[in-house]
């Protein structure tokens, strides 16, 4: 649990700042000690959402031209796809498995066991629970919003960012 608190540290410092740089840290972070499948997914589904971000760019989509000149370089949008696609794969997935009702009670009155090694039952659904709480406060503290996280496509994340730099852009 530690670590995932200091990775999730890491991408707040590295989401406010703009230096290629800090990708590697995020990468050795959070991504890394994931199990390799896991991480390729993760990896592949980044690449893709940047292979997007660069088609937006050779077709001059003026949603990803105003981002750029609001300061949201290729590297911090690499992190940002990291971290949606982190977000996506790992940590939606893991809440929507623990919340907190269901109309029967599953996994809080009823557990559900996956083979003999994984049970969800309340402890885990609570720990699961905190996991993605903290992760989204880390997120807010960057001041960015969580739809950023909730963008399933690439267009949509432009999209989000663009509306929320339209919001903030000063008279």
């Amino acid at each position: 649990m530690v670590a995932s608190y200091l990775a999730f540290f890491v991408l707040w410092l590295v989401l406010t700042c703009r230096e290629a740089s800090y990708m590697s840290t995020v990468y050795k972070t959070l991504i890394k000690p994931l199990d390799p499948e896991l991480r390729l997914t993760i990896q592949q589904r980044t690449d893709s959402m940047m292979r997007q971000i660069d088609y937006l760019e050779e077709h001059e989509n003026s949603e990803l031209a105003f981002i750029q000149q609001r300061g949201w370089t290729t590297s911090r949008l690499n992190v940002l796809c990291y971290l949606n696609s982190f977000y996506q794969i790992v940590i939606g997935s893991l809440a929507s498995s623990a919340r907190a009702e269901t109309r029967i009670g599953l996994g809080e009155r009823i557990p559900i066991k996956y083979g003999e090694e994984i049970r969800f039952d309340k402890e885990r659904s609570a720990q699961i629970r905190a996991v993605h709480t903290a992760f989204l406060d880390v997120v807010r503290q960057t001041n960015l919003p969580d739809r950023f996280l909730h963008a399933n496509h690439t267009d949509d994340l432009v999209f989000e960012i663009s509306r929320f730099e339209h919001a903030s852009k000063p008279d």
